[in-house]
């Protein structure tokens, strides 16, 4: 992985998971270097005290804001390294109009 993605990825992510507050800018550093999306798994933004009505379960409390967390959904796509970055940002778009009631964040799964 280049120095620029590596630097990116570090001061970005949001916990251990390839999990963006800015996907689009991720993808946009990811594809000018080289990289592809090999799948994505979305994760539902959510009050941890209101789990019980997201689309996801167990996940990732958000350390800047504790009170909330990334829930793991079962909602996921493989594979997707044969899509170019307006395909992965389309198929993002449909997923979130789709869910449009939760508040849905893709961690990706990446190749170089």
């Amino acid at each position: 992985m280049n120095g620029e993605l590596s630097r990116y990825i570090a001061e970005n992510k949001v916990c251990s998971e390839l999990i963006f507050r800015d996907p689009k800018k991720f993808l946009d550093v990811l594809f000018a270097n080289g990289g592809k999306v090999e799948g994505i798994v979305w994760f539902d933004y959510c009050k941890i005290s209101e789990q019980g009505k997201s689309l996801g379960s167990g996940g990732y409390i958000d350390k800047q804001n504790s009170g909330y967390m990334w829930a793991e959904t079962q909602i996921f796509e493989y594979p997707l390294t044969d899509k170019s970055l307006e395909e992965v940002l389309e198929y993002m778009d449909g997923v979130r109009r789709e869910y449009s009631a939760y508040d849905l964040y893709p961690s990706f799964d990446i190749t170089e």
